[in-house]
């Protein structure tokens, strides 16, 4: 991809973030293309043209190959793969899987390419989901710092404070244990232990 120059910016669907565009031109399709400029580490703007990269055995249409994204598309495959035992427990066993959309054999990396960069997607983001206890799919995926994403890790312990928030709105009624453990991104077990006292019995 050949920089042209720089167009203007759009917010994105999320409306979390602006994205810059940029004029390319692609060598591979011989044409001029306005593209997010984080395509300034693609060999191609995406044409059906083969670009073969390295010793890569296969044509590589989509021209992602060996970049920070494409690195990050094979790893929550792999991650979410009944084969990878390392993480076969909180994933696979759990049901956490990819969608049909993103592990497509002929335009997976491509749908997911264009749905992370439409989302504010920048090399020092890692992708995260919202609902921990739903898969890798569009409507559930975003793009955060690695600080934002460790404040939503199913792992994250409660504080003294959260803890007394919980047991409060649980109190009120209005909450369920359910509802409470989505709010709070935790296992429904961990809120059912504040509420019986098993864990901060000092509140």
């Amino acid at each position: 991809m050949i920089f042209i120059k720089k167009l203007n910016r759009m917010l994105s669907k999320n409306k979390e973030y602006f994205i810059t565009f940029v004029l390319f031109f692609c060598e591979y399709c011989e044409q001029y293309v306005e593209r997010p400029i984080v395509y300034k580490n693609y060999k191609s703007c995406g044409c059906k043209k083969k670009e073969f990269i390295g010793n890569s055995k296969n044509g590589n249409k989509h021209g992602g190959y060996g970049t920070k994204l494409y690195n990050k598309w094979l790893v929550m495959k792999r991650r979410c793969s009944p084969k990878d035992s390392e993480n076969k427990l909180n994933y696979f066993d759990r049901d956490i899987l990819v969608c049909q959309e993103w592990t497509d054999k002929e335009n997976g990396f491509i749908n997911f390419r264009d749905c992370a960069l439409w989302n504010g997607y920048k090399e020092d983001l890692t992708i995260d989901r919202i609902n921990n206890y739903r898969g890798y799919s569009p409507e559930n995926c975003r793009f955060l710092t690695s600080k934002e994403n460790s404040r939503y890790k199913r792992t994250t312990k409660l504080t003294v404070r959260i803890a007394e928030e919980i047991i409060k709105k649980y109190n009120i009624d209005k909450y369920s244990m359910r509802s409470l453990a989505k709010e709070y991104n935790v296992a429904r077990t961990t809120i059912s232990n504040v509420i019986n006292g098993k864990t901060w019995r000092n509140i």
